[in-house]
């Protein structure tokens, strides 16, 4: 009789494990792709803010060179440290940096303001950027010129770049497709060097 007791209470635990176990794969499943999901967003901000980096810096060294389309070879190497992740940016702002660095007037963010920032859209950048640098990108043509950037030494412009992407769940369980990611950086514009 004892022995008979001691299977049934073995097979109604082995019956509890399988219940708890119901419950308890689907949420550590939900973690996991979780964490996969995050990873792989925080690795497209961070090779986003290494190449946003990248690009104010040859728009802080070029400053307000006249005979150069300054802000076609920040695009240029904004791309190119971009490398295959170029396909899911979403726009690029150009932008005189206020005291904070931000963005000083919210409509750069959906179209170019005079004397204030370069709104370009990734329509545009396919479409343009690596037509020759004198036929389209010239200073006249630009809203926030780069030739009127300051570049004293006393009180120099600050100028940043601001980029858009638009990252896709990978793995699709999660709702809205995916996650707009931004990024900026802001320099001084370098004095030029007599």
């Amino acid at each position: 009789m004892n022995r008979l007791r001691k299977r049934r209470i073995a097979a109604k635990q082995r019956g509890a494990i399988l219940v708890e176990l119901a419950f308890v794969v689907p949420v550590l499943m939900l973690i996991v792709v979780g964490m996969f999901e995050m990873g792989m967003a925080w690795r497209d901000k961070i090779s986003t803010t290494q190449a946003v980096r990248q690009s104010v810096r040859v728009v802080s060294h070029l400053g307000n060179d006249p005979t150069i389309a300054v802000d076609r070879e920040a695009l240029l190497a904004l791309r190119a440290s971009m490398n295959s992740q170029w396909d899911i940016v979403t726009y690029v702002v150009i932008y005189k940096a206020g005291a904070d660095g931000d963005i000083t007037n919210p409509l750069c963010h959906s179209q170019s303001v005079t004397n204030v920032c370069n709104y370009y859209p990734i329509s545009m950048l396919t479409a343009k950027l690596d037509l020759p640098g004198d036929a389209v990108w010239t200073d006249a043509s630009a809203s926030y010129k780069w030739s009127l950037r300051d570049d004293s030494v006393t009180a120099p412009d600050h100028v940043g770049v601001f980029v858009e992407i638009d990252h896709d769940w990978q793995t699709r369980m999660f709702p809205g497709g995916g996650v707009a990611i931004t990024s900026s950086a802001v320099m001084r514009v370098e004095p030029e060097v007599g």
